[in-house]
């Protein structure tokens, strides 16, 4: 998993430390109930996001375009 620490704003620094804690030895998570690469969703995520909620087992980011996503570790879906 690759992660850039270079110009991040800070909601884009708090997705990238989440997804590092987290995601340590996985690769995917789940975004609204659907597994996907961790370095996807960074890919996505990243320089878009408008404001994020962190919780203890998942990280909630709405974008510049008014859309959520709910981030949870993959092993916790049941």
């Amino acid at each position: 998993m690759k992660l850039n620490y270079g110009q991040l704003s800070e909601c884009d620094f708090i997705l990238n430390n989440w997804i590092k804690e987290k995601c340590d030895c996985m690769d995917l998570l789940v975004v609204n109930n659907v597994p996907i690469l961790a370095d996807d969703c960074l890919a996505i995520l990243q320089g878009s996001i408008a404001d994020i909620e962190n919780f203890t087992d998942k990280l909630i980011v709405t974008t510049t375009d008014n859309k959520t996503y709910v981030l949870e570790l993959f092993n916790e879906i049941s």
